[in-house]
């Protein structure tokens, strides 16, 4: 790459004949496709406020401009993949998605932004990590900050009907721990959504580094592992299991995905996606390729084999707790000799 885009500068991308896979912008910044051909390449573009930005430049080019932070309009880098696959516990084999958070993959109804990308890292000596959960808002495609509204449930409508109002605006799914607080803020304010916008929070379990920011959310009914409650601390029976999701909206459920923290974890799975089925994860999966290392951090370890298992069966994109998204890669069946 040839060098940051100049703040504020519009980049343009076209078919360059003869340049062979290389994009031309604007200013004579020049970039290599990371693809083969020109058809469909993928490309990773740095802007000047420091940004990556992924995205798939259709046969006969393409344009995207780049707003600096503070404009008023967040830069939203499209997932994109690698080209080599790891094998995930013989079960399938997952590929990691390149890109730096903001991350959207678009739906109908619903689209998933991965705000912010969990990590968990050793620091200094011994045993010592540094670690913070992953933060996904899921947005429903009708939802925008001038028809953002809050309607009570109807009285003794119980939690079917409590969850399917709450998941009509903004759901966030895990909040990170309290030291991300203005980090959590500014993510969601470049994204248009001010925290009394949401109006439900799925903890997906009871760590402190997924749970932490919480306060912030008072006007927001609360999924946190099994417990379901409403502003003001009412609490609803839900009946969630292994075998019974609860279902939020059209293609939208949280599952019970026991084994890390205990019985109580859940995940969200959201379908209809550009990318299939995204599953929200928690710490089913720290990372891409975590292979058996979840084994230690894990409290019941068999509950938890059983929940990835689950996961990778019907997911298309996992964001797990502690890295980046990733895409799940089936192989297909052999025919028979």
């Amino acid at each position: 790459m040839g060098g940051d885009l100049p703040h504020r500068s519009v980049a343009t991308a076209e078919d360059t004949e003869g340049l062979a896979g290389e994009l031309t912008l604007r200013d004579d910044w020049t970039i290599p496709s990371t693809g083969g051909g020109w058809g469909d390449t993928i490309l990773r573009v740095r802007g000047g406020w420091q940004r990556t930005e992924t995205w798939k430049v259709p046969r006969g080019g393409g344009r995207r401009v780049w707003e600096p932070e503070g404009t008023g309009q967040s830069p939203i880098a499209p997932l994109s993949f690698p080209s080599r696959p790891s094998a995930m516990s013989g079960l399938v084999q997952t590929e990691p998605l390149l890109g730096e958070p903001p991350l959207l993959v678009r739906g109908d109804p619903y689209s998933v932004v991965v705000l912010l990308q969990g990590y968990a890292e050793p620091e200094g000596v011994g045993d010592a990590v540094r670690a913070d959960g992953s933060v996904t808002l899921v947005l429903p495609q009708a939802w925008g900050p001038a028809s953002s509204h809050r309607e009570s449930p109807p009285e003794g409508g119980g939690a079917k009907t409590a969850l399917e109002e709450a998941a009509r605006g903004p759901i966030l799914v895990d909040t990170g721990g309290p030291w991300a607080r203005d980090t959590l803020l500014g993510a969601l304010a470049r994204q248009g959504v001010a925290p009394g916008d949401v109006t439900l929070v799925v903890g997906t379990h009871g760590h402190s580094d997924h749970i932490g920011n919480l306060g912030l959310f008072p006007g927001a009914a609360l999924l946190v592992s099994h417990d379901f409650c409403l502003p003001g601390g009412r609490y609803f029976p839900h009946g969630l299991g292994e075998e019974r999701p609860l279902r939020l909206g059209p293609g939208l459920e949280v599952w019970a995905t026991p084994g890390h923290g205990g019985q109580r974890d859940v995940s969200v799975v959201v379908a209809g996606t550009v990318l299939g089925t995204v599953v929200v994860a928690g710490d089913v999966f720290e990372r891409s390729g975590d292979e058996d290392s979840w084994q230690a951090l894990s409290e019941d370890p068999v509950a938890q084999e059983r929940s990835r298992k689950r996961v990778l069966g019907t997911a298309d994109v996992v964001v797990p707790g502690h890295g980046a998204p990733f895409r799940v890669v089936r192989e297909a069946p052999q025919p028979p000799n």
